[in-house]
Formats: C-alpha cells, structure tokens, sequence
C-alpha cells in the first residue's frame, strides 16, 4: 500500500490536492506523531498501561487537549470531503453513510477535548495514589461527570471509525476491489475487538488493565492508518463516475 502514498506525490502537484480529502491524511498522522511524543513531557506515563486521554492531564495537559480539537476538526473536515467525493455517483449511500460515522467519530474526538478524564491508577499526576484508591476502591466508574462523559464521547471514536471502515469494505466489495476489501474487513476487526477487550481492561479484569494503553493504541492506530491510507486512495481515484 505504500505505493498508494508515493503515487500520490508524484500524481498530483501540491496545487492540484484537495486539501478537504488530505484532512484525513493529516488527522491520522498528526495525531499519531503526538501521542508518540506527549508521553515524553509526562513522567511517570507509561503508553504500555496509560491510555492516551490520561495524557490531557498534569501541567503539560492543554497540550493533548489541542490535539483532541485539531484531529477532530480534520476528520470533520474529511468527513464532508468523503461525502461529496461519492456525491451523485452509484455508491453516493456508503460515501454518505460512511462519512455520516467518520463525523461521529469527530465529534467524539472533539468532546472528549472538552469532557477531560479522570485521574487512574495507571497514571494520576497531582493525586496520591491512596487519595486514588480511597474514592475510586476497585470499581471501574469515573470520578467525576466530565470524566464519565469523556468516557461516552471517546467511545463515538472507536465505534464511528470502525463502522465507516466496515461500510467501505462493502464498498470495495462491490468495485471488486479486493485488496482493499479486506484490508477493510481486517482493519475494522482489529479496532473494534482491540475496543472491546480495551473496556474490559478499563474494567480491571483479568489483569489486562496493565495493558491498557497498548490495547487502546492497537484499536486506535489501526483505524488511524485506515483513514490515512483512505485518503491517499481518494486522491489517486479522484474521478469517480457520476449518475446522469
């Protein structure tokens, strides 16, 4: 698939990009690159056993806040793009349908900036980890109702982005496109089973909490590079026949 990206650049001068459609692009990427790093600005983080939204907290939290925003605005933004790129053709549904959960998973990205998490025993800067345990005990409830709306939110990323990449796969399937097909199909199991053993692990069941971050990075990259390979496909086939 590699070969997608580097046709790209050749393909189109950097006049000709959409940029609307380069948004998906741009989200997936950026937001991958900062979750590399905001772990560095944060001690005591370990990515292993810390989710991602846990980086929103302590001095350098506004940090990963912005990152909440700006991912958010781009996959809106490629949401729209995906819409009107389908717009008037054969398979218009799964472009509308599809960008119909890319934008729920924007919304879900852009809330859980505005909800921040609760601390957790993973990670919890400024709060004793006794002070931790004395609210919380062993029960998996948020603390506060902005941490348990984060929580809400956050799951609208991981089910929208799924649900879009498993509508497209019928897409493929119906180009006879197999290679992306199930790629597709591949791409939305990983992410939504690495979300549902990701709740249990939230749980702190079966001593998979101490996974936590790792499990949650499985579903989230694996969904991110869809979405960024997706969008490099968009712009090598950026002429798709259209219904008179």
């Amino acid at each position: 698939m590699y070969k997608w990206v580097l046709d790209c650049f050749f393909m189109f001068s950097f006049d000709k990009i959409n940029f609307s459609i380069m948004s998906g692009a741009i989200a997936g990427i950026f937001s991958s690159i900062m979750w590399f790093i905001l772990p560095i600005l944060h001690p005591g983080y370990n990515p292993i056993a810390s989710n991602v939204s846990l980086l929103a907290l302590g001095p350098f939290g506004w940090i990963q806040t912005i990152v909440f925003f700006i991912t958010g605005f781009f996959t809106f933004l490629f949401a729209f793009a995906v819409n009107n790129h389908f717009k008037h053709s054969k398979n218009e549904i799964f472009g509308k349908l599809g960008a119909i959960f890319l934008a729920i998973s924007a919304i879900g990205l852009i809330c859980a900036g505005v909800f921040t998490t609760d601390p957790s025993f993973a990670y919890h800067p400024n709060m004793d980890l006794s002070t931790l345990n004395e609210i919380s005990g062993s029960l998996p409830f948020s603390l506060t109702l902005t941490g348990f709306l984060h929580k809400f939110f956050a799951s609208f990323i991981f089910i929208g982005i799924s649900v879009s990449i498993l509508i497209f796969s019928r897409y493929f399937s119906i180009e006879n496109n197999l290679k992306w097909k199930w790629y597709s199909i591949i791409s939305a199991i990983v992410s939504l089973l690495a979300f549902i053993i990701l709740l249990i692990s939230m749980s702190r069941l079966f001593g998979l909490d101490s996974f936590t971050g790792l499990i949650q990075r499985v579903s989230l990259f694996s969904g991110l590079l869809w979405i960024v390979l997706f969008s490099f496909y968009l712009l090598k086939n950026n002429n798709i026949p259209k219904d008179k």
